[in-house]
């Protein structure tokens, strides 16, 4: 177990995730048929994300043997107001997976999303360390880094 301190969680995060992987910014759409995003429903759209992202790799095995594919993501509210999150999305490990082709497999699943925009920004993961510091940065989170904070192992 772990204590709740803010170098505990980097360092977990960090020994989590330190794997070959994406690093993505995903924006949220500010307005759908008239309601306003807020923190639940942005929290609420990752969850979903991470549901969807896990049932595309996993098939059956996901609802039969509960699999679930490791995520990690830090949401955010711009200068302008615009929620966007960033996250940390390790390659599946049962084969060798292509950049591209896992990519597009991300992106096909984040725009089953109904708060989902389409500015993406997709980059390979070079540097775990520095991804997990910049997601846990104090200064643009809403209320505070445990509320903005979420990750599936």
């Amino acid at each position: 177990m772990y204590s709740l301190g803010e170098n505990n969680i980097e360092e977990r995060l960090i020994k989590t995730f330190n794997k070959d992987g994406l690093a993505v910014t995903f924006t949220l759409k500010e307005r759908f048929y008239g309601q306003r995003i807020d923190p639940i429903c942005a929290d609420e759209c990752f969850r979903h994300f991470s549901s969807f992202l896990s049932r595309r790799i996993y098939g059956s095995a996901n609802k039969r043997f509960n699999k679930k594919h490791p995520f990690f993501y830090s949401i955010e509210k711009g200068s302008l107001g615009r929620f966007h999150a960033h996250t940390l999305i390790p390659f599946p490990s049962k084969s060798r997976v292509h950049f591209f082709n896992f990519k597009n497999v991300v992106l096909e699943e984040w725009r089953k999303i109904r708060w989902a925009n389409d500015v993406v920004k997709v980059n390979y993961l070079h540097d775990c360390e520095g991804w997990v510091r910049y997601c846990l940065k104090q200064r643009t989170k809403v209320s505070g880094v445990f509320d903005a904070v979420g990750w599936y192992e």
